[in-house]
């Protein structure tokens, strides 16, 4: 059986290349377009895995973690696991 997975990522394509191969390898998926969205999404959803952008414009990945532990979500039995990646967008320098 699937896992559910939460995808937050202000990329568009991203997000749905993730959701389609994760759908493809027969998981649950729900989608959030920033982090306060993805924030929101955390107490309705029961989720075994939450993937999200680094960078993120007003709500970072950073700033979800931070806020998902604030929230009753994170006071439940079950252990979250959290991916981060670290998106670039096209108007962004290469370096670190």
């Amino acid at each position: 059986m699937g896992k559910s997975i939460l995808i937050v990522d202000d990329d568009e394509l991203m997000r749905s290349f993730l959701g389609t191969v994760l759908k493809e390898e027969g998981h649950q998926t729900e989608e959030a377009r920033n982090g306060q969205e993805g924030l929101a999404k955390l107490p309705a959803g029961d989720f075994d895995l939450v993937i999200t952008d680094l960078r993120m414009p007003d709500f970072s990945g950073l700033e979800l973690l931070r806020g998902g532990k604030k929230t009753r979500y994170s006071l439940d039995h079950r252990d979250r696991f959290w991916f981060y990646r670290e998106g670039r967008g096209s108007n962004e320098s290469g370096g670190l």
